[in-house]
């Protein structure tokens, strides 16, 4: 069933993958018609391989999590960021186009959905012979609005890079991509959704909406607990963080790197699980093409006057109208009131634990010691003042601290 099972959603993603690359093959003339080619054109195709081969590529980032490897999950999701940002950097630097930099991120998703194939190949006998065409036709009813809401999310995700990169230098692109690396917290809420949402889905069958709601708030308030001081703590240490692992020539990245931290505010709330659980994948496409179409938009306008901030600007915006509209969709499917859907109050209480500590922060970040040695320090007595206010209140027993254990130890 496992092999089945697995070899029809791959094969299913697949399908929608090359109906994408064809379909915007064929319009690249419209494209054109529409906007500058010598700016835009020669980018058009780069970036449709690179969208095509993300959505191949994309079930790499959750196997793990779904194999219940959540140490391997840790590991692949560090190890892919600093490659990704690695290749961009040194690409950069030999080559000195965007360009070049967006051909070898093509030849990164190559190697990442080959890599899947044979993985899968290898442990599920991925076979395009076993698809069961009544099994299928049930699943593709599942899955069709959630690859084509993979395709627009992914697509909006990489429109305010397109007109970064037609509009800016390459390094620029660095410093912008610099500004994006992500803290590994998506390991976690993939993690702790992938946990969650069985039980929602045996919830969605009897219609046991008041206990979907409970499940959902306190997946929030775990997610929380360990979200919102480690944004509180890199929004202070943003500096130190960026130009202590990349050096002080990207210290233009430390804005856009705050920028994009305050979007774990919003996926700390799990705004797909419940939609996902009542196979409400519909509006989840339309809120993927409103968060495209929103980025493609602000693209034009911030990207253009405001360099690398603009595009910042334009990620958090289009994240947060996504986020936003799955959370309302969500209340209106739970029949509750915006006072009850999250906890409020956990987000008060947390925040005031993660901002008393924070002061140690403004100290040690003034000493007259080295950039480093101020993150290591700060590091320390903030995560330990945490810890221990977290451990005397009632968000310690909230943490799945077991779970954790037998997973990554």
């Amino acid at each position: 069933n496992q092999s089945f099972l697995m070899s029809q959603t791959i094969f299913v993603m697949l399908f929608l993958s090359i109906v994408f690359l064809i379909s915007t093959v064929f319009l690249d003339k419209t494209f054109y018609s529409y906007y500058n080619f010598e700016i835009y054109g020669r980018y058009y195709l780069p970036l449709i391989l690179l969208i095509f081969f993300t959505i191949t590529s994309d079930p790499l980032d959750k196997l793990f999590i779904v194999e219940k490897k959540s140490l391997y999950a840790l590991i692949y999701y560090i190890s892919s960021q600093l490659l990704r940002l690695g290749l961009i950097l040194i690409t950069i630097l030999i080559f000195k186009t965007v360009y070049s930099t967006v051909l070898s991120l093509i030849l990164l998703a190559l190697l990442k959905t080959i890599f899947l194939y044979v993985y899968l190949f290898i442990n599920y006998g991925l076979s395009i012979f076993k698809i069961d065409l009544k099994m299928v036709t049930h699943q593709f009813k599942y899955v069709f609005p959630m690859g084509l809401s993979l395709i627009a999310g992914i697509f909006g995700q990489h429109a305010e890079k397109l007109v970064l990169m037609a509009n800016f230098s390459a390094s620029d692109f660095a410093l912008y991509s610099v500004g994006t690396f992500g803290v590994p917290l998506g390991v976690l809420y993939l993690s702790i959704g992938n946990v969650i949402l069985p039980k929602l889905s045996e919830y969605s069958i009897n219609n046991e909406l008041n206990s979907t709601l409970l499940l959902w708030k306190k997946m929030i308030k775990v997610n929380a607990i360990i979200t919102i001081p480690v944004v509180v703590f890199f929004l202070i240490s943003a500096k130190q963080f960026v130009i202590s692992l990349f050096g002080i020539e990207y210290e233009l990245s430390v804005l856009v790197f705050r920028i994009i931290i305050l979007s774990l505010f919003f996926q700390m709330l799990g705004h797909g699980y419940v939609l996902r659980a009542y196979a409400i994948t519909k509006f989840i496409l339309f809120s993927r093409i409103i968060k495209m179409l929103t980025s493609i938009v602000m693209s034009y306008f911030l990207v253009v006057n405001y360099g690398i901030i603009g595009a910042a600007v334009t990620f958090l915006t289009a994240f947060i109208v996504n986020v936003l509209l799955q959370v309302y969709k969500t209340k209106k499917l739970l029949k509750t009131n915006l006072t009850e859907l999250l906890p409020w109050k956990d987000f008060i209480n947390l925040l005031l634990i993660s901002t008393v500590p924070a002061i140690f922060l403004f100290v040690i970040n003034n000493l007259s010691i080295s950039i480093f040695l101020q993150l290591l320090y700060g590091a320390f007595v903030y995560f330990i003042s945490v810890f221990f206010m977290i451990l005397k209140s009632k968000y310690y027993s909230m943490l799945p601290i077991n779970q954790i254990k037998s997973k990554f130890l």
